[in-house]
């Protein structure tokens, strides 16, 4: 039943609920429950319906049938207590299903405060029972009622939407995921085919072309990271993963593939690295990539002629400072503040071409899940300045275990590199083509499955040193075959993820499962060899 105030101090029904409001009281003395009969109609009139009971026992026979508004209860009988009422009136919620006043005859107020503490919602004592005090304690103990049963109400669809957000949270998260591992799958095997054509006898502008396929594919993938990592700040779930790395080398092979966009536009791309700066950092090198690829990506399609200069100079602390400077167009002051919204274009010409709008928003989350900052200069007519500051710890230089993918395979090291059988489970043939000739193509030995059913058998045949397992495959996929290899078969050669999934959710899953380490596809030939000669050294 909805009630309002219709003035202070008083309720009324209204809309559908113009019907009896109903009272229970609960008293064992005759003359009581007469009196208080008697002061409800005064104050509520007579249209209204009043039931009695003798006994706590008697007033749940008719609560049993009977809805009421609200429950007039005595505290003390012969055998039982009103208290006893109270409790067993409770709902699963531990909520009262109606407005309960207590009356007590003692002067004693400790009686009336245990029933409130237990959840009725006023009190009164019958020494003090009058008709306009029984009016205020009623009409408050329904505003209590229903104040409560609308948080509680609040309350639950609060939870239901709060379950319906995680819900879709888990549903982007797991779109995200499979985004990631469905577009970057193919861009992996379109990388590995060209790896494999620049090993092929090519003329000078063969070998041109490969390169130029090679660096637009590495933008294709680029933009494939910038559009999951939207997804990703959408659903919460940036993720960074610090490595050693070598800050030149990882500088000049971000520089590589924008080089050939610069080479085009008959642009200068240069490079200075402050003297003073250690080459060897401890941070998320992939991340770093990104933001140089998109930043410098900008700049190269923004300038028309003249030259861009990529810096790193020492910030403060353990901080470098990153800074890209073109002598492009310039960004307006109205454009400047809006550069960094996602798919936000700034107006240019004609004879520039529009992109996807994403790669500033994405370098502007990615440095802040770096904890970093970044700025902007720009002068339009003159060109811009876009400068980032991040954390990049200096690390002594890392064993070739600890940084295996940077490790120089050389003739006079041959780093106890031996024939090894590698078991590649993957269901994607051409990855699976790719991988077998690189790896072929390097005197390993491989053996195919396609699936995690086909692996298993293998290894019950063969003699395997190391398994690559990518992680979505059909009939037993990599994390359950995995599982069923250390706990049934109870072997203990190395199994490394190979996938598109670069979650770090999915490392932790892969290491759960019982792999022990992850690559990201795609994975050059050299890499996977380099590590490969290394976990074996």
């Amino acid at each position: 039943m909805r009630l309002t105030l219709a003035a202070p101090g008083h309720l009324t029904t209204s809309g559908e609920d113009n019907k009896q409001m109903k009272f229970l009281i609960v008293d064992d003395s005759y003359d009581d429950r007469l009196v208080t009969r008697r002061y409800l109609n005064q104050e509520f009139g007579n249209d209204i319906e009043i039931d009695q009971a003798r006994s706590p026992e008697e007033a749940l026979e008719l609560l049993q049938d009977n809805q009421f508004d609200c429950i007039l209860l005595d505290l003390h009988y012969g055998s039982s207590t009103g208290y006893t009422l109270i409790e067993s009136l409770k709902t699963q919620s531990g909520e009262l299903p109606s407005a309960v006043v207590v009356m007590t005859g003692s002067g004693s107020e400790e009686a009336a405060v245990s029933s409130l503490k237990l959840g009725a919602h006023d009190y009164i004592t019958k020494s003090h029972l009058n008709g306009a005090v029984l009016r205020k304690v009623v009409d408050y103990a329904l505003n209590c009622f229903n104040l409560r049963k609308e948080l509680r109400a609040r309350q639950e669809e609060l939870e239901r939407i709060n379950r319906e957000l995680s819900h879709k949270d888990k549903l982007k998260t797991n779109f995200v995921a499979s985004a990631s591992h469905e577009l970057r799958t193919p861009v992996a095997a379109m990388l590995g085919l060209l790896e494999m054509l620049q090993d092929t006898d090519l003329d000078a502008h063969q070998r041109q072309l490969v390169t130029d396929l090679m660096a637009c594919s590495d933008s294709l993938l680029l933009t494939v990271d910038d559009i999951i990592d939207l997804a990703r700040v959408e659903a919460g779930i940036m993720e960074t993963r610090p490595y050693p790395f070598h800050l030149i080398d990882e500088l000049q092979e971000s520089l590589r593939p924008l080089r050939v966009l610069a080479r085009d536009k008959d642009l200068d791309l240069e490079s200075v690295v402050d003297p003073t700066v250690g080459p060897w950092r401890m941070g998320d090198r992939r991340r770093i990539r990104q933001i140089l690829n998109n930043l410098v990506g900008n700049a190269i399609k923004y300038t028309t002629s003249g030259r861009i200069v990529v810096r790193i100079d020492p910030g403060e602390g353990e901080n470098l400072v990153f800074s890209v400077t073109d002598t492009g167009m310039g960004i307006s002051d109205e454009d400047q503040a809006r550069i960094f919204e996602p798919f936000y274009q700034a107006e240019t010409t004609e004879s520039v071409s529009k992109s996807s709008g994403l790669g500033l928003s994405t370098c502007l989350n990615l440095i802040d899940a770096l904890s970093g900052k970044l700025e902007l200069d720009s002068t339009v007519g003159v060109g811009s300045v876009f400068r980032f500051s991040i954390p990049l710890p200096e690390i002594p230089a890392p064993s070739s275990k600890e940084n295996c993918r940077k490790v120089k395979f050389t003739e006079d090291n041959p780093s106890s590199k031996r024939a090894l059988n590698v078991l590649l489970a993957e269901d994607n043939q051409i990855i699976s083509n790719v991988l077998q000739a690189q790896l072929e193509d390097r005197d390993y030995s491989v053996f195919l499955a396609p699936d995690g059913a086909r692996a298993l058998d293998v290894l019950k045949s063969e003699k395997i040193d190391v398994i690559l397992m990518d992680c979505q495959m059909p009939n037993i996929d990599g994390y359950e075959a995995t599982r069923i290899i250390r706990e049934e078969l109870k072997l203990t050669l190395p199994i490394i993820a190979l996938t598109a999934d670069a979650f770090q959710s999915q490392r932790d899953r892969c290491l759960e499962c019982g792999m022990n380490d992850i690559l990201v596809k795609p994975v050059s030939a050299k890499e996977l060899d380099i590590y490969l000669s290394n976990l074996f050294r």
